[in-house]
């Protein structure tokens, strides 16, 4: 975690400017069941981050051609049926609450089998389009009037992804304008409607062999743009796919500069903004379960760390004018979520301060073997079931704990959210289901708070007849002033209570305390002895962690 806080605080002092989030997508099933006071703190949270825009993403759906469309709203079109009355719910509460919303188009799901080279995927994505044409009219006839300022605009629910075709020319050209002469068609009804209602849509591209590279990904949509006729106020949303597994973020910095400069190729049209993913998606080894795997909730998708979630943030405002998110009431919410995520987002974006304060550990662990029914059939594994004393501690809560053997981590659990009746609470067990009574390996625990901060335990062996292990204090160090390289010299870093400063003279002394996002919080005036000389609590402004400077003074 040393190589962490140094790299976040190199890229926080090398974007001063903390950037804005300033929408969110939301899912009908999620808030299906919110009452008004629900409602009410959901868009007060909201509003606390800055948030005045929802993206309802799911106004209708339909799995195969032969079904009816599922709608969200008390559709008159034929062959529809309606789900239930979620999209005159979310308008009446935005409404109230000063949010803008953009209401999403039909989806037939079989869009992520379609390649629209092949003549008949194209013909079933141009009858999607038709029905996506055909709900805009009518969701515009149904709520415009009553909902004139909330209303905002549309998004269409088809997400683009970098397909393979795209690595060569002539079908990449193919693919191109085909996906241009669709979306123009839906853009000419918008244009007939009211053409101050913006379109909104949100690709994504990933590494995997699957897809195209970089550079035919540019290439296609410098020529989608070409053919296809976006209005100044439509809007590009690409998510960096972080959460989602398909970029890194070591590598969604390029991703996100070419999206950019494909639409500065069209003269800035559409519009290019950012879609940053709030969440952890398992690695596909750990995503289902299976009689021979069962994994019994270690799979369970997670909120992001806040400070992976900054760091997205510093990359997406370099290239976006505007920012969203999928999706804060998902997976950042005080009321859906353990609420020191909430904490530390909001901490972050009204002062730029992150928070360092590593999670102090547990003193036990315990663990037996028990026997549990795999979800996919009736017949039962033998599983290592740990939990843990309950005297570990973090003031904005625990997010995540990690089981690590050899230093690979093997199994986890997540926090788990107030969805499906679940309660918002923190991982309070694991387990681990490939564990052998005869491995004599050594393992640990690793706390992780809701910014991203891992305490690691001591290493233990695993004696089911002992049932328990103490564990040692953290053995984590917090970074060395050597490794500050961006403050002059003689720079400490405080942590916790209490740190010492080693002069070679005797005499007063300036201390300057920097936040470590770089902002001034404390000068003060101390005489110092020669050697060690002990910096107390007392001292260090909020009791936070400290980058200080060290200067002698003459008085």
């Amino acid at each position: 975690m040393n190589k962490f806080i140094l790299a976040l605080l190199s890229l926080l002092l090398s974007f001063p400017c903390v950037a804005n989030i300033d929408g969110t997508f939301i899912q009908t099933w999620l808030y299906s069941y919110w009452d008004d006071e629900r409602w009410d703190d959901e868009i007060a949270s909201m509003k606390e981050i800055g948030i005045q825009e929802i993206i309802m993403a799911d106004i209708a759906s339909r799995n195969n051609g032969n079904e009816p469309w599922l709608c969200n709203y008390p559709s008159h079109l034929p062959n529809t049926n309606l789900s239930a009355n979620e999209t005159t719910k979310i308008l009446k509460h935005a409404k109230k609450g000063g949010i803008k919303v953009y209401l999403g188009l039909g989806c037939d799901n079989r869009w992520w089998n379609w390649n629209l080279c092949n003549d008949n995927d194209y013909q079933e994505f141009e009858e999607a389009i038709t029905m996506s044409c055909q709900i805009a009219r009518e969701l515009y006839s149904t709520y415009k009037t009553e909902f004139s300022t909330t209303f905002s605009g549309f998004y269409s629910v088809y997400e683009i992804w970098n397909h393979i075709e795209w690595n060569n020319p002539q079908r990449r050209s193919i693919y191109a304008q085909r996906m241009a002469e669709q979306f123009n068609r839906l853009i000419d009804t918008l244009n007939v409607i009211d053409p101050s209602m913006p379109l909104l849509f949100s690709p994504f591209a990933s590494q995997a062999d699957w897809c195209a590279n970089i550079e035919n990904t540019q290439a296609f949509y410098e020529e989608f743009f070409q053919y296809c006729q976006f209005r100044e106020i439509d809007e590009m949303l690409p998510m960096d796919n972080i959460g989602g597994g398909g970029q890194t973020l070591e590598t969604v910095n390029p991703w996100s500069a070419m999206y950019a400069n494909a639409v500065a190729n069209n003269n800035g049209i559409p519009q290019c903004n950012a879609n940053i993913e709030s969440f952890v998606q398992p690695a596909d080894s750990l995503l289902y379960d299976t009689d021979t795997t069962p994994l019994f909730g270690v799979n369970y998708w997670g909120s992001a760390p806040i400070g992976r979630f900054v760091q997205q943030l510093a990359i997406a405002k370099n290239y976006a004018n505007k920012i969203y998110t999928f999706a804060y009431a998902h997976y950042q919410s005080p009321h859906n979520n353990i609420p020191g995520i909430h904490q530390n987002l909001t901490q972050y974006l009204h002062t730029g301060e992150i928070d360092s304060l590593y999670p102090t550990l547990p003193q036990k662990v315990k663990y037996e073997m028990i026997e549990i029914e795999s979800h996919n059939s009736s017949s039962s594994h033998s599983v290592l079931k740990l939990t843990w004393s309950d005297d570990y501690y973090d003031e904005k809560g625990i997010l995540r704990v990690n089981l690590y053997k050899d230093g690979k981590c093997v199994a986890y659990r997540t926090s788990t959210r107030s969805e499906s009746g679940n309660i918002a609470h923190e991982p309070d067990f694991l387990l681990y289901p490939n564990y052998s009574k005869s491995d004599k390996t050594q393992y640990e625990l690793g706390f992780i708070d809701t910014w991203g901060n891992e305490s690691k335990s001591s290493p233990f062996c695993i004696d089911l007849d002992k049932g328990e292990n103490d564990l040692s204090e953290n053995t984590h160090l917090m970074t060395t002033n050597s490794e500050f390289t961006d403050y002059e010299a003689n720079v400490q870093f405080i942590f916790n209570t209490e740190t010492t400063l080693n002069v070679d003279t005797e005499g007063w002394y300036n201390i300057s305390y920097y936040t470590l996002s770089g902002v001034l919080r404390k000068n003060v005036n101390l005489w110092l002895n020669k050697g060690k000389n002990w910096i107390k609590t007392s001292d260090t402004p909020l009791h936070q962690p400290m980058v200080i400077h060290v200067k002698k003074i003459s008085r």
